[in-house]
């Protein structure tokens, strides 16, 4: 028994060292894309206090996919002083909204605040319809946010009356269908301004 014991013990400390032995990669080291480059890009160019929309657009159940990337992202968009709007076509979605939030405040040693540095307005009803009536008005869509507090006050949203003002979109969705509402119904309304998207794998 202790001789099979010292045998299967050789066993694994060979296939631990043998990628030593062999200089091979024990994984694939992960590509920069052009993509996330551009992100990145723009990101960096925004200016102190832009304004920036983010849609939260991906059920609960994608949050283990969704959430480091996003939250990266959302990170990002905060060290560069941009102030976000967060909306959702998603009936669930203010709630994965604050759930974000509460996991980008605990990844690094700061507490992003609303009304402060976001504002979160809350679920877009009507589907398409509503979508691409909040792309033409967004000031008579919401009223008020998600704390019941008047929504356009807050300084870097308050000259806000179109979407095209918003300095950038984001939309974070696992759905092919809700990514090509957005494209559909309101890019359109953006004008030369970015619209960028965070997918799942699917």
């Amino acid at each position: 028994a202790i001789r099979r014991r010292k045998t299967i013990l050789l066993i694994l400390l060979l296939a631990l060292a043998a990628p030593l032995f062999m200089s091979l990669p024990a994984w694939d080291v992960p590509i920069f894309s052009q993509d996330t480059f551009a992100a990145n890009q723009v990101i960096n160019g925004l200016p102190v206090g832009a304004p920036v929309l983010v849609a939260v657009d991906y059920q609960h159940g994608y949050s283990g996919e969704l959430d480091a990337t996003a939250g990266a992202v959302l990170d990002h968009l905060f060290l560069r002083g941009a102030y976000l709007v967060l909306v959702s076509t998603q009936t669930t979605g203010p709630i994965q909204a604050e759930h974000l939030m509460a996991l980008v405040n605990r990844q690094g040693p700061h507490q992003y605040q609303s009304p402060g540095q976001y504002t979160n307005l809350g679920y877009i009803p009507g589907g398409t319809v509503g979508l691409l009536s909040f792309a033409s008005d967004p000031r008579q869509m919401f009223f008020a946010d998600m704390q019941g507090k008047e929504t356009w006050r807050a300084a870097p949203i308050a000259d806000i009356r179109s979407v095209d003002q918003f300095a950038l979109t984001i939309v974070i969705t696992e759905s092919p269908e809700v990514a090509r509402a957005w494209v559909e119904q309101f890019q359109p309304h953006l004008k030369s301004k970015f619209l960028m998207m965070i997918l799942s794998a699917q």
